[in-house]
């Protein structure tokens, strides 16, 4: 064996350890290279067209700001519900959240229609009204009170309903259960519908739709899927009762915080990231159907014109909008 002289051996190990420093110092390099890193939360799973979006969002954003912007995906409610993010949000924690109207009317009562059962006949008519002054006078008012809306257009899906029960009917939706987010506008609109709505977070649902706690569920119908709720309620019942379009929203602090040009590119890759949501949701809502149908659901088509009559009572709960609101926004709809 080669006997290595004393000198030898202190270079090869000053040569090793440089190398490790370099390594070190350019790692260094790389974490530091963003500056601006976001935490994304969202109760959505692994793989729902949500999900995906928001993975494409954290791409283009990164891409766009050469690397000095972040943004980090926290599915399945890792953060708890989305009460609980926005309230960290208004006190300053780096998060972005999905939220619509239905829970921007805690702070700006009249973004509660935006969420009303049957408000437009598409999509693309919530879209119009994301456009108006309206709207624009509405997120106004949500910057004051604390939250931001940074991209707008992500058409989360037309909600429908699974239940363990055949529906048809309105009337046949008394007596049943069914599970809505903990807010105001959606507790009245399904009971303006005919049911009786039952808060609950996202992540319990399957386990109460198990227990037979709950008779049903709404939902877009990747979301229904996405979250299983298909394998304890076999009746999928397409009301479509909501056009849902959901927004990113971050705290109006930490917003301002931002450099003009992260602003930029967070609103421009968001924006892209809700066209790619969109095509996304209208691609799969199909192809699921076929899928629930393989896993035996019995697919249901109502006649949506009676459980619209059904829930016009959903407009008059609210006397504090502004008086004439649903019939401004069916004008910015009509035009």
């Amino acid at each position: 064996m080669m006997k290595l002289s004393a000198s030898y051996i202190r270079k090869i190990f000053a040569t090793a350890i440089g190398a490790v420093m370099s390594i070190a110092a350019f790692s260094g390099i790389a974490q530091a290279e963003a500056k601006y890193i976001l935490k994304v939360a969202y109760e959505n799973n692994p793989g729902e067209p949500f999900d995906k979006a928001i993975h494409e969002w954290a791409r283009l954003f990164k891409e766009q700001t050469g690397g000095q912007g972040e943004l980090i995906p926290y599915p399945s409610s890792q953060l708890g519900s989305k009460k609980d993010v926005i309230e960290q949000m208004k006190l300053g924690s780096p998060l972005i959240t999905l939220a619509d109207g239905a829970f921007f009317s805690d702070y700006v009562p009249d973004f509660g229609i935006m969420f009303g059962p049957y408000l437009g006949a598409s999509y693309k008519d919530i879209f119009k009204l994301n456009q108006s002054d309206l709207y624009k006078e509405m997120s106004g008012k949500l910057d004051a009170k604390g939250l931001h809306i940074v991209t707008k257009d992500w058409l989360y899906g037309s909600r429908h309903m699974l239940t363990n029960r055949m529906v048809k009917t309105p009337e046949d939706l008394k007596g049943l259960k069914i599970r809505v987010p903990n807010n105001r506008i959606q507790i009245e609109g399904m009971k303006a519908m005919g049911a009786t709505p039952t808060p609950l977070p996202l992540a319990e649902v399957y386990t109460s739709l198990n227990l037979k706690i709950i008779d049903g569920a709404e939902n877009p119908i990747p979301v229904l899927y996405g979250q299983k709720h298909y394998e304890a309620a076999k009746f999928l019942i397409l009301t479509g009762h909501v056009e849902n379009i959901t927004n990113l929203v971050m705290g109006e602090g930490t917003w301002k915080k931002l450099p003009a040009n992260i602003q930029t590119a967070l609103v421009a890759s968001g924006d892209q990231a809700g066209t790619f949501l969109t095509e996304l949701v209208l691609i799969q809502e199909q192809e699921i159907i076929e899928k629930m149908k393989q896993e035996g659901v019995t697919v249901v088509e109502v006649d949506k014109s009676l459980f619209k009559e059904k829930s016009k009572s959903f407009y008059t709960k609210f006397p504090e909008w502004t008086p004439g609101l649903y019939d401004k926004t069916q004008e910015i709809i009509n035009l």
